[in-house]
């Protein structure tokens, strides 16, 4: 990389796909990107007792363990955030400068809704 060249970070956004393996969102966030920031949005509004089962809750949990024990071992960390993701993802990515946010498709008409506002953001790389 030449010393003009600006440092470019990346954000992927894991949802469904808790791992580091076979996955195409995670690949194409770290193409050209210097720095890259694995977030998971724990959504009050699909993550409360009242929405899933405990037992829905508890293989979330272990999932994320899972998921953030792989990136440790890689020297990183996922970053859990709590809110809805077009407030806390939103404010983080400006926080930290993200120039391309990448996550894997998702077929239920709500995310299906959802991820057409975020593919029609600059920031956008193709979601596999």
């Amino acid at each position: 990389m030449s010393s003009s060249a600006a440092p470019s970070a990346a954000c992927v956004w894991f949802r469904k796909g808790l791992r580091l393996h076979d996955n195409p969102a995670l690949l194409e966030a770290i193409d050209g990107s210097d720095t890259l920031y694995p977030v998971f949005c724990v959504d009050p509004a699909f993550y409360s007792p009242d929405a899933i089962g405990g037992n829905r809750i508890a293989f979330l949990l272990e999932s994320l363990r899972d998921l953030d024990a792989s990136l440790k071992s890689r020297n990183s960390r996922l970053i859990v955030l709590r809110g809805s993701p077009d407030d806390v993802l939103v404010s983080k990515m400006k926080e930290w400068n993200v120039s391309k946010l990448c996550f894997e498709s998702d077929t239920e008409p709500y995310a299906k809704a959802r991820d057409g506002v975020y593919r029609a953001r600059p920031t956008c790389a193709r979601a596999p």
